[in-house]
């Protein structure tokens, strides 16, 4: 190759300034290249460039797909500029530490991706940002926004919603809504105080009243309560009654005064409350005891005597302090011990109902009641008892001294129990009994005993709701319902010489005249009504044809349904038994027959007969028989024909009173159960 001179430097290369060199296939050839050529063989493809250093002055580089680079060394600015084709969407950034940062450009936002993002020059100063608004502005009561996924609020209007407000009444009022606003009064405030949390109810113009209802049913009750805490933690509840009946609405009063000591509240009957001593007498067990100074050997059997009646035992505590059981040995009986004063007897404490002490005697003299005593339980009349230790009454437990009538339960409300006599046996071979004691209508007045059996099943005895109609009439069964028996007076049918009957089987019973036996199953039924119509319209009864007979314009009960065009359907399956009658009259004076079938689902059932004499008298007809059905929807009908002419089911008048008259055809159908 020829030896290149030394030419001037070209200060503004081009990419498509050619240089020299040699072709690496033919060391003898030399050729002519391109920048932008050399560029386009740099690692990365097209003009890329993989370093650049050293370099003065502005750098621009622009690349084949319209992305261009410049670098102002006057500004110390480098800039990245895609021409409009789209090109320009990220570019990635690797540091020392081999982390590669991606910057990415889309959708008109720059996203920066980096664990630890930092933007600062090389020296302290202020990074600004431009950035175009894209949500709203302005000042909105209860604002309602909208915000997009980029968390941009997008809109905002002024709503009713959401806090804030102000506040209604006057200061320390407490709010409550008052149809949508905020609203309070001088008659419910609150206040926190240094020792105290204080809300008030009421004032001078208003009562104060807080009510806590109670919720729930059975045994699963909760009761409203007002809660105050102990010193030490846990609750004392004051909740209303848990009795089940209705209750009262009424007031407690408490007394204006703190009361003194062993006293206890008591009511006047209207809910005021007063302070008042404990109630003396009762107990026959009583005690006093004396403190640690009188513990020198025989002070109990020198200073302590022990009256009638009466019989005491000491015990002396982990302190020394000995305490002196004092008892009755009989009921009703007043009896008293003696405290000897000879010497000084230390200092003396009664504890006890019906424990009284007289110091103007010498010695001292201390009384115990003896049996019975105290304060009675409830109103006069109710009968006491032990309620956990203190006399208890109930208003349905009460004794009439007029006439020796013991009453339990009361039937006026608001109590409204219904009162139980209950008599136990003894738990083995004799049940409960009542004894009652004839009259005078004997010499010697007998025991008459009511007593339950020893064993067998749970039974109440319903007695009948009415008086009986008759003499003759007897106490019979008329329903069983699970353990409860309801009765009622019947007629006694007499004779057979049957004295029992059991339940499911069959008895032969002999008439008095002895004329054979009659069997009769046992199974106890009960006839209810299900249903009945009737129909007064002429119905015309043709000779040679059947006509259906009907029985009113329709109805229907779950057991039976009856249509206007004569049609009987038994829904239900059943024991039934059916009763149907027809007035049937002539067109002539000639004698003829009808003949009457009932069909059951279109085949014959039961057929009879009746002859009529003139068309002038209408003629009952009526027939009672069983039916008995295994599935749903049975229909039954009743079908007439007279024999020789044209006849008619006819309305006849009964001529009795102001009875009604008779319908041209009716029916009545009973279930047994």
């Amino acid at each position: 190759m020829a030896r290149i001179k030394t030419y001037a430097i070209d200060a503004q290369p081009t990419l498509e300034d050619k240089v020299i060199g040699t072709n690496v296939d033919d060391a003898n050839l030399t050729q002519n290249y391109t920048i932008g050529d050399i560029l386009a063989l740099v690692p990365g493809g097209g003009s890329s460039v993989q370093s650049l250093n050293g370099l003065t002055g502005v750098l621009n580089l622009v690349g084949a797909g319209g992305i261009s680079i410049s670098a102002d060394p006057n500004t110390n600015e480098i800039t990245i500029t895609d021409s409009g084709k789209g090109f320009l969407t990220k570019f990635d950034v690797t540091g020392n530490s081999g982390l590669t940062e991606s910057i990415t450009e889309s959708q008109d936002q720059l996203t920066f991706k980096s664990n630890d993002l930092v933007i600062q020059g090389s020296n302290p100063g202020t990074f600004e940002f431009n950035l175009n608004s894209q949500g709203v502005s302005g000042s909105y009561t209860n604002a309602d926004i909208t915000v997009n996924d980029q968390g941009i609020i997008t809109a905002a209007s002024n709503g009713s919603g959401g806090g804030g407000g102000t506040p209604g009444g006057i200061d320390t009022s407490v709010q409550y809504n008052n149809g949508g606003t905020f609203d309070g009064n001088q008659f419910n405030t609150y206040v926190l105080g240094g020792a105290f949390s204080e809300h008030t109810l009421g004032g001078k113009e208003k009562a104060g009243q807080v009510t806590l209802e109670t919720y729930g049913l059975g045994d699963a009750i909760n009761y409203g309560n007002a809660a105050l805490e102990h010193r030490a933690g846990n609750y004392v509840h004051l909740a209303g009654s848990t009795e089940a009946g209705a209750g009262d609405d009424y007031y407690i009063h408490f007394p204006t005064k703190q009361g003194g000591a062993q006293q206890i509240l008591e009511t006047d009957g209207n809910g005021q409350l007063n302070w008042i001593p404990t109630p003396t007498g009762g107990g026959s067990n009583d005690k006093f005891k004396y403190d640690a100074a009188d513990t020198q050997a025989g002070y109990w059997s020198d200073k302590v005597t022990i009256g009638s009646g009466l019989s005491a035992s000491v015990n002396t505590d982990v302190s020394g302090v000995k305490t002196i059981t004092i008892t009755a040995q009989s009921v009703n009986t007043v009896n008293s011990i003696k405290v000897g004063n000879t010497t000084e007897s230390g200092l003396f404490e009664f504890t006890g109902s019906g424990v009284t002490m007289d110091t103007t005697t010498s010695p001292t003299t201390i009384n115990f009641a003896g049996g019975g005593g105290g304060t009675p339980g409830g109103s006069n009349g109710q009968i006491q008892y032990n309620d956990n230790g203190a006399f208890g009454a109930n208003v349905g437990f009460t004794f009439d001294t007029t006439y020796a009538k013991l009453t339990l339960g009361k039937s006026a409300a608001p109590t409204s129990k219904q009162g139980c006599l209950r008599i136990e046996g003894n738990g083995t071979n004799l049940g409960g009994k009542i004894e009652l004691e004839t009259g005078q209508g004997k010499a010697t007045p007998e025991i008459i005993t009511v007593m339950a059996p020893d064993g067998g099943a749970k039974q109440e005895i319903v007695l009948p709701d009415a008086l009986p109609t008759l003499q003759s009439q007897v106490l019979a069964v008329k329903s069983i319902n699970g353990s409860e028996i309801q009765t009622q007076w019947e007629v006694s049918s007499g004779g057979g010489g049957v004295t029992q009957i059991v339940p499911g089987t069959n008895v032969s019973i002999s008439p008095p005249s002895g004329l054979g036996a009659v069997t009769v199953n046992s199974t106890p039924f009960q006839m209810n009504k299900v249903i009945e119509d009737k129909e007064n319209n002429n119905q015309t009864i043709n000779p040679g044809s059947q006509t259906v007979i009907l029985f009113g314009k329709g109805q229907t009960t779950p057991e039976v349904t009856i249509t206007s065009s004569g049609d009987v359907t038994f829904n239900l399956p059943g024991k039934y038994i059916v009763n149907i009658g027809v007035n049937v009259v002539n067109q002539d004076i000639t004698t003829q027959y009808a003949a009457f079938t009932a069909t059951l689902n279109g085949g014959p059932y039961l057929q009879t007969w009746i002859q009529q004499v003139s068309d002038t008298v209408a003629s009952g007809w009526e027939v009672s028989f069983p039916v008995e059905t295994t599935v749903d929807n049975v229909r039954l009908q009743l079908l007439a024909t007279m024999s020789n002419l044209q006849g008619r089911a006819q309305a006849a008048p009964t001529g009795v009173g102001t009875m009604p008259d008779a319908p041209s055809s009716w029916i009545a159908i009973h279930k047994l159960a």
